[in-house]
């Protein structure tokens, strides 16, 4: 059968669409794989120095054992080997967002974003204890665990995405901690971690009757009540806004929220200190309150032990480190995100703070 002109005519706009949809296909596949070898490239670049980091902290630390220093108390940070003496004990705060499915099992489970991480390091050798807190846009090379908890890669991203990896919150949880002890200087043992969505913040403020605060901007688009220069005691819905929310100001910047969250941190201690003298049962009625929203391999009576920790120690503050923020698009999601990438000599200069560091090489 022959074709009419205008069969023809359609025939070939029906073949030159077929070739222009396989054109955009077949480009489309071809930057979706250079993308992949360039994400590969990089990884084999971190993982290779990540390997030449690692071969020389066991010379160091190999140095470090043969001068009398265990490495189970010797922190390797800005190419230094560090030693401490202090009898410490660590533990890591967790505050997740909503951005997982952590109900899920199996391939359905997805750990949700670290929004909020805090180390706290106890010195019982002085009776005193500080707390790090750590920006969640941190970079740094972060474990890819899969549902089946197999290591499959190293990344480097923002530190809140360690907790999206691994097969349950268990293994989350982990990987994240994994993160923050190669951060602060390869520290071996972490005594504990902690979970909590932060959609509990409510009950946190409730158990201290409410924490004080002053805004320190004006915030009334969220609520009434955030007047700049007004103090109040935060009700618990405004409590969880307070601290959780990033988009408060015009900027939206996380540092800012750091620093509601650190003035939020320390009226919630205030307070929590005076109810421990109160109520010696404080601790453990806190735990109960929480113990089942919570992901920890912590116990009851090692929360109590952090309590009394504070309540009979001297608070060396909330520190943070240093270094340069700035936007960029490692997490590949074609948006832009803060990426903060802390200054070496800042992480050493708050180590060495929290644990009485000395330089032991």
């Amino acid at each position: 059968m022959i074709m009419n002109k205008k069969n023809r005519k359609k025939a070939v706009i029906a073949i030159l669409a077929l070739i222009g949809t396989l054109v955009v296909v077949f480009a489309a596949v071809w930057a979706i794989e250079r993308r992949q070898e360039s994400r590969k490239q990089n990884q084999n670049q971190v993982q290779a120095e990540s390997s030449e980091a690692k071969s020389e902290k066991k010379k160091k630390a190999e140095a470090s054992v043969d001068n009398g220093w265990s490495s189970e108390n010797t922190l390797y940070i800005n190419d230094t080997m560090y030693g401490y003496d202090h009898r410490i004990e660590t533990y890591l705060f967790i505050g997740t967002d909503a951005s997982g499915n952590e109900s899920g099992a199996g391939d359905e489970y997805h750990g949700a974003m670290a929004d909020f991480l805090l180390l706290m390091v106890i010195d019982h050798t002085d009776d005193t204890y500080g707390f790090l807190q750590i920006d969640r846009g941190t970079v740094t090379e972060v474990p890819m665990i899969t549902s089946s908890g197999e290591l499959v890669d190293y990344s480097t991203e923002q530190i809140c995405t360690a907790h999206w990896y691994g097969g349950n919150p268990v293994e989350s949880a982990e990987n994240t901690a994994e993160v923050v002890k190669v951060l602060i200087g390869e520290l071996e043992t972490l005594d504990g971690y902690y979970v909590l969505n932060m959609d509990q913040i409510g009950k946190l403020n409730a158990s201290v009757d409410g924490v004080e605060v002053t805004i320190e901007d004006d915030l009334t688009s969220y609520d009434p009540d955030f007047k700049k220069g007004t103090t109040l005691t935060l009700s618990d819905e405004q409590a969880e806004t307070f601290v959780r929310a990033r988009y408060l100001t015009d900027d939206g910047k996380n540092a800012f929220r750091m620093v509601r969250q650190r003035e939020y941190m320390n009226g919630f201690f205030q307070k929590a200190i005076a109810k421990m003298k109160e109520q010696p049962n404080f601790a453990n009625t806190l735990w109960n309150t929480l113990k089942d929203a919570a992901v920890t391999d912590m116990n009851g009576n090692s929360f109590s032990r952090i309590a009394e920790s504070v309540r009979k120690g001297e608070s060396k503050g909330i520190l943070s480190f240093e270094g340069e923020t700035k936007e960029g698009t490692l997490l590949e999601d074609g948006e832009l995100h803060e990426e903060f990438y802390p200054d070496q000599e800042s992480i050493a200069a708050v180590m060495t703070e929290l644990f009485s560091l000395v330089n032991i090489e």
